[in-house]
Order: structure tokens, then sequence, then C-alpha cells
């Protein structure tokens, strides 16, 4: 394995119990910060899609999790019903 090249979850788990515990507890830290930013942009791309299919706002927010304010801000031109 080289530098940059991390293929599988268990190859990270394995170099980071190599690290001392503070770098070992802010590297698992970026990588849940990294998780967290995959996760909501999955979120955000499901929203924008439903929402494209004619998709009510609010039943989107529903099953997303993600409130209609949010929709605003999604890279959609014209949405039926968000304002």
């Amino acid at each position: 394995m080289e530098a940059g090249n991390i293929d599988s979850v268990e190859e990270l788990a394995k170099l980071t119990n190599k690290l001392s515990p503070k770098l070992r507890d802010e590297v698992m830290t970026l990588a849940d910060r990294l998780k967290y930013e995959g996760e909501a942009k999955a979120t955000r791309e499901v929203a924008t899609r439903m929402l494209s299919k004619g998709s009510e706002p609010n039943f989107v927010s529903e099953v997303t999790g993600l409130s209609v304010e949010i929709f605003r801000s999604l890279p959609m031109t014209k949405v039926k019903g968000i304002k």
C-alpha cells in the first residue's frame, strides 16, 4: 500500500492504529466529517431528483429529513411549489 492509495476501510483502520492517540483522533474526526459531508451531498441529490420529477416539497422533506427551506439552495431552475 502506497501513500494516498487506501482502498478499504480495513486498510485505513490498520494505518490509524499505528498513529499516536491524538493524531488517530484527528484522522478519525476528519474521516467522520468526510462521511457526513458525503451523506449530506447524496441526500441533497436525492431531494433534487425527487423535486425535479414532481414530488411535493413537503413529501420530499419528510422522506429526506431536509427542510423545505434547504430546497431553495438546491441546483434547480423552477420547481413547482418552492418559492
